[in-house]
């Protein structure tokens, strides 16, 4: 079990205090890189399931969907969390807590029944203005779920590409709680981030702005037009980071990038790694590797070293590039608050007066100065701390001066904790309905997918065609019970409910088969789905007498079952074996290609 931080308590309080009762206004929870953001997405989590609630949490890249899912099924248990990803080559839908890539999902919400809540993680990436995935997902979720919660996590509250990430006709309407940033360096949490500054100097003040950024060909120009300042950029940075041992450096194109590695490569006289949008993926993924193993001291970005790269070893950053964006400084100085063995501090290196536009990232109106986004004529308002009496910024969640901790204007208002009667109206799934099994029957379940008429037939499960790009999807092994209502029997009140077991699928989907068959038999969990079926025909399971059924849209999900005690023993797989047992299995059909997908949920 993981123990959370005190902050991490906080924010869920401060969170389950925001979406009940429901108002409509969709909350986002603020922690910085570094703070353990995965472990606050498994307490929402543990606390939906708690009240009876279905959650499905959004996440853009596969590696946060794995990272995700770890976490919460360390805190809620692994029998409650699925995952659907095509990256990960997951497709589950049953689960009380879905992980999804938004790619995978965005137009298959049907496919998920009712769900209570949203969660979208690293949320500063949902759009400002247009349909896009998410809001595909989230409007067609809509239709299934009503009063559905919407929630998120980001480690700054600005869009990269349109500043502050609430606004009043956005998807996200209020930040729940903000993690205090001096706070957490202070005790430990986050590493500190020191800045020294410059001799290499760019003006940035002719630079324009289109759609929120700088002109991106503007600002390349700018840094890499006077290849002598460059020079003087790159012998700085390694003239001053002589005591560091990981570097990041962050540039403004990919012209520029050539130039910086080039040269720090000759001036510092060791190898640098470079990851562009351009970059071979074996090529990045060497590199990256490199580098969090601390083998490649130096390493050179463009966009792409920023949102989901986690390198705890960072302890300098160079910034040699301009952004109007306060969410992307933001994002590129998160990189250095994680903590690592020897790591004192992370020293930041600021070539693009990054730090006079935004202000300090520990500032409580960072991002609000003039020049930034969300900044208007004059200086922030403030208010005094009823403790010291020091002025503050109105957005500050704590006195910089005594640490006074101000109370949340929603928090104040709806009190510290959720009321639990009033968080559960609306967010109970439909009354159970109790099934009696007459008799059941297995079979393996091929899913019907799209193919080309060449690579395609060639194709195993989970094999990509090289000729249409097409994936054919994992087989699955499922299981038909024929049942009668509990509080009635007769032939005309009979109904099929099914199930389908992953067995054959990679990763934590598989795993969530392998309990399902720890339920179910004393034997081994099969290595695929022949073997299941042969453990099936030779009696090695136990299966339900009973089951519990809750309406999910056009599908019964089971809730519940009651397994007789699994067999100790069963009948030889040699078939040729005088002394073979005599299978116990119930009623058996024989096992066969099951139909098509008419009356399967994925």
């Amino acid at each position: 079990m993981i123990a959370p931080r005190w902050y991490q308590t906080e924010a869920d309080e401060a969170l389950w205090a925001a979406l009940f009762p429901h108002t409509g206004r969709n909350p986002v929870t603020v922690l910085p890189t570094g703070a353990g953001k995965s472990v606050s997405i498994a307490m929402f989590g543990k606390r939906v399931i708690e009240n009876d609630g279905r959650l499905i949490v959004l996440q853009h890249r596969a590696e946060l969907v794995n990272q995700n899912a770890e976490k919460m099924a360390a805190i809620v248990g692994a029998a409650n969390v699925g995952v659907y990803s095509a990256g990960l080559k997951a497709r589950d839908i049953d689960a009380p807590i879905i992980l999804a890539s938004i790619q995978s999902v965005y137009d298959k919400a049907h496919l998920f029944g009712r769900r209570h809540a949203v969660g979208i993680d690293e949320a500063h990436l949902v759009p400002h203005e247009g349909e896009g995935m998410y809001r595909t997902f989230l409007d067609s979720l809509g239709n299934y779920s009503p009063n559905l919660r919407i929630t998120g996590w980001t480690a700054t509250p600005f869009r990269t590409d349109s500043g502050p990430l609430c606004s009043p006709d956005g998807i996200f309407h209020k930040i729940s709680y903000s993690a205090p940033v001096p706070r957490l360096v202070g005790e430990g949490f986050l590493s500190p981030i020191t800045n020294q500054p410059t001799e290499t100097r760019y003006d940035t003040s002719r630079l324009h702005v289109r759609g929120g950024e700088f002109v991106a060909r503007e600002v390349e120009n700018l840094f890499s037009d006077d290849e002598r300042k460059v020079v003087d950029a790159c012998r700085e940075i390694v003239a001053r980071c002589h005591d560091r041992r990981s570097v990041l450096v962050f540039c403004a194109g990919v012209r520029h990038a050539d130039m910086v590695r080039s040269h720090l490569e000759r001036i510092a006289g060791e190898p640098c790694g470079l990851v562009t949008g351009q970059t071979m993926p074996l090529e990045r993924a060497a590199a990256l590797a490199d580098f969090k193993a601390r083998r490649l001291r130096w390493l050179v970005g463009v966009d792409v070293l920023t949102t989901g790269f986690d390198a705890p070893c960072v302890d300098a950053i160079a910034v040699l590039r301009a952004t109007e964006s306060a969410g992307l400084f933001a994002q590129i100085c998160g990189r250095g608050f994680r903590i690592f063995p020897g790591k004192v501090n992370c020293l930041l290196l600021d070539f693009g007066q990054n730090l006079e536009r935004h202000g300090p990232l520990d500032s409580p109106d960072y991002g609000r100065r003039k020049g930034g986004h969300g900044a208007t004529t004059g200086e922030a308002p403030a208010k005094s701390c009823p403790n010291c009496g020091n002025q503050t910024a109105t957005a500050a969640r704590e006195c910089l001066n005594c640490g006074f901790r101000f109370p949340d204007p929603e928090i104040a208002r709806h009190g510290t904790t959720a009321d639990m009667s009033s968080a559960v109206v609306g967010f109970k799934p439909p009354e159970p309905v109790k099934w009696l099994v007459r008799s059941w029957s297995a079979a393996r379940h091929q899913k019907k997918w799209r193919r080309c008429d060449a690579g395609c037939a060639l194709l195993d499960p989970g094999e990509e065609c090289e000729d249409c790009g097409t994936r054919r999807p994992y087989d699955t092994l499922r299981i038909d019970y024929a049942c009668e209502p509990a509080d009635r029997e007769g032939n005309l009140t009979g109904e099929k409910i099914s199930e389908w077991v992953c067995i054959e699928h990679p990763g934590f989907v598989q795993q969530r088969a392998f309990q399902w068959w720890g339920g179910h038999s004393n034997a081994p969990p099969p290595a695929n789905i022949a073997e299941a079926l042969e453990l099936f025909t030779l009696g090695a399971l136990a299966m339900p007498t009973e089951l519990t059924t809750v309406e999910e849209g056009y599908f019964k999900r089971i809730t519940g079952r009651v397994i007789p005690p699994p067999p100790t023993a069963w009948a030889s797989p040699d078939a040729d074996d005088p002394f073979r047992e005599a299978s116990t299995v119930d009623e058996w059909s024989v096992p066969q290609l099951a139909g098509g997908d008419d009356d399967v949920p994925f």
